[in-house]
């Protein structure tokens, strides 16, 4: 069983991200791309946020409706990043047509915030108060209408479920549960191998956890939240590496596993790129691919990280909205990069 992260390595990772943000003002620039230029579906009637003063720091914890906390870092990282948001998804819209014009698979989504999807459950004054709701709704309108084939809007998936009565997010923590990852994966699979994804047995349970909020607040309640587990009938076995990944013990390697007989799976290998959220979704997504590799992009140069999407034959890419315009993948340094890969 995959280890946890624990809430210090991604309070340090979202603090330091902050603390970058402090100086920003509405001349900050994005990746080396083309703004405005629609390949992401923005609203041309919608302004993009010229507020980027952060007010202070937010708290750790911010309490919200219905038991429901948020990590402070949303309101901070949404006020001070979202002028240039449309850009770095355009750079991800590229790098999947760039990845799918070299005959591979691949499909890539930005999750939203926990702040985004479950906004009515905010209270009803937040941090950065105007610059977060004039940029949140700047992003969650460009996150709705991203216009690439390769995307999956995860936002329209998880306000879905949630309307429908679904636990998509924890209330102690600043991710999603088992279930609310378990719909951006079948939406995935579906777009990548439909045979595949009608052949997945799902299995649907209660998980419980004392979540990264909860720890942030000091309280030590445990939650338990609906959850689902894959199975395709295959034995998951582990392709040992000289520095295994484990954030446990701040081990950052690679992720290496492979499926017994690998029959009803994604055939050949699988490339996860993610973070946090994709890795709280691991144990979902390994019985569903032949032969697997997980980068937690983070932690990696982008120049071996290209160099893994070079061999790989699937490439699935997921970012965090809060760290989407502090992400190296989003860029179009790391476009150029593969680009450069594929073509050796």
């Amino acid at each position: 069983m995959l280890r946890r992260p624990g809430p210090p390595a991604l309070v340090t990772l979202l603090a330091t991200i902050v603390l970058g943000l402090a100086g920003c003002s509405s001349d900050a620039t994005g990746p080396d791309s083309d703004a405005g230029d629609g390949r992401t579906g923005a609203p041309s009637d919608v302004p993009s946020p010229r507020l980027h003063e952060l007010d202070g720091s937010a708290p750790q914890t911010v309490e919200g409706r219905d038991g429901y906390l948020f990590i402070g870092t949303d309101f901070d990282l949404s006020c001070g990043s979202g002028e240039h948001f449309d850009d770095y998804l355009a750079s991800l819209s590229d790098l999947a047509e760039v990845i799918a014009g070299s005959g591979r698979d691949v499909a890539w989504t930005v999750v939203p915030d926990k702040s985004t999807t479950l906004v009515d459950r905010l209270p009803d004054t937040v941090p950065q108060d105007a610059c977060f709701r004039e940029n949140q709704r700047w992003q969650e309108r460009l996150l709705g209408t991203v216009d690439e084939q390769h995307y999956v809007d995860t936002l329209a998936l998880l306000r879905g479920a949630d309307a429908d009565g679904e636990q998509v997010y924890w209330r102690g923590d600043s991710h999603w549960t088992s279930y609310g990852a378990s719909l951006w994966l079948l939406e995935v699979l579906d777009r990548l191998d439909p045979a595949v994804a009608d052949g997945v047995e799902v299995t649907d349970g209660i998980l419980e956890r004392n979540g990264d909020l909860y720890v942030m607040a000091g309280r030590d309640d445990v939650e338990s939240a609906p959850s689902r587990a894959f199975s395709t009938g295959n034995t998951l076995e582990a392709i040992p590496g000289p520095t295994p990944f484990d954030p446990a013990t701040e081990s950052f390697g690679p992720l290496l596993w492979k499926t017994v007989t690998g029959d009803g799976t994604l055939p050949g290998r699988t490339l996860l790129i993610g973070d946090s959220f994709s890795y709280a979704g691991l144990d979902l997504t390994m019985p569903l691919v032949e032969r697997g590799a997980f980068a937690w992009f983070q932690y990696l140069d982008t120049g071996v990280l290209a160099r893994q999407v070079a061999a790989a034959d699937t490439v699935v890419i997921e970012v965090a909205q809060r760290t989407l315009t502090h992400s190296s993948v989003a860029t179009q340094e790391f476009v150029d990069q593969v680009e450069a890969a594929l073509s050796r």
